[in-house]
Parts: C-alpha cells; structure tokens; sequence
C-alpha cells in the first residue's frame, strides 16, 4: 500500500498526512507478517495497532474526500 500511495501522494491535501499513513504503514510491517506466515491469532497489541492504524487512515480519507 505504500507504493501505491508513494505514485498517487495527490489523493492527500496534506503532505503531512501522507506521511503520517506512510509511516503508520511501515508500523504494521510485523502485523503483516504475522498474518502473511499463517499466525491463527493476531496478538492484542497487533490488534490495537491496527485499530489505531484504520481509525486514523479513515478520519484522513474522510478529510481528502472529494
């Protein structure tokens, strides 16, 4: 996901916020890896992560709409 926004940085006023997903992304690297090597359970902290991750990506992309 980060090279698809790293191509399109024009769907974000905000360089600043761009940056903010793009680093939240970088974050969730072991989340992803957990999940890509078949782990049954994501552990609780991966989980709040990832529920702080999607909160502020949509309260972004909720700013960014057209």
């Amino acid at each position: 996901y980060a090279k698809i926004i790293e191509k399109y940085p024009q769907v974000f006023r905000k360089k600043e916020e761009k940056n903010e997903i793009l680093a939240h992304l970088h974050t969730l690297t072991k989340i992803r890896n957990a999940i890509a090597h078949n782990a049954v359970t994501i552990p609780k902290e991966y989980q709040n992560e990832i529920t702080v991750f999607l909160n502020k990506f949509i309260k972004i992309m909720k700013k960014n709409e057209s």
